[in-house]
């Protein structure tokens, strides 16, 4: 299945809601999130769009910043 392009209104709902976009802090709970294996549905993301972004966002907020 090929990656879906997000629409306008899928951007102008991002912009009423910064959580969908994709932002997670880099704090103690969202990483207890991860390890409890949390749905994140604030996200409005599918099974595997979250696997992915979850697995970009671990690479490049690593534990040891927080």
């Amino acid at each position: 299945m090929a990656n879906k392009k997000p629409s306008i209104e899928d951007l102008l709902n991002a912009l009423q809601n910064p959580a969908t976009a994709g932002e997670l802090p880099n704090t103690a709970e969202t990483w207890a999130r991860i390890g409890n294996k949390d749905s994140f549905s604030e996200l409005n993301m599918s099974e595997s769009e979250l696997e992915n972004f979850l697995k970009e966002w671990t690479e490049n907020n690593p534990y040891s910043n927080i």
